[in-house]
């Protein structure tokens, strides 16, 4: 989806939906290809972002990242992890050329 001022960002993240495709294409037998998209996940790059752009007010902005997720919280490095143990598993095997969204619902929204 289109962040505003975000060009290069959005840009390199079509790419990634783009290469995925094409390899899940190419390589359908020697590799599964899928890609994670995460959204605001708690992380020591969120928690970097807060200090350098918002360090008098990071618990106001925190706030907002929340706010604006439908599901009411931030993600966790475990609801990713989850994933990528299910993309890694035997149970995955007919997912291919995905791209998978794990945000809360904000692109949904």
């Amino acid at each position: 989806m289109g962040v505003k001022q975000r060009f290069a960002y959005c840009a390199s993240k079509g790419a990634v939906l783009a290469m995925t495709r094409q390899l899940a294409v190419d390589y359908p037998k020697e590799l599964r290809v899928n890609a994670i998209a995460p959204g605001t996940v708690q992380s020591p790059f969120v928690e970097g972002y807060l200090e350098k752009y918002h360090a008098h007010e990071k618990d106001k902005v925190r706030e907002q990242l929340v706010a604006r997720q439908p599901i009411g919280r931030l993600g966790t490095p475990q609801d990713v992890a989850s994933l990528v143990r299910y993309l890694c598993s035997d149970e995955a095997e007919f997912v291919q050329g995905a791209v998978i969204s794990i945000d809360g619902g904000w692109t949904a929204a």
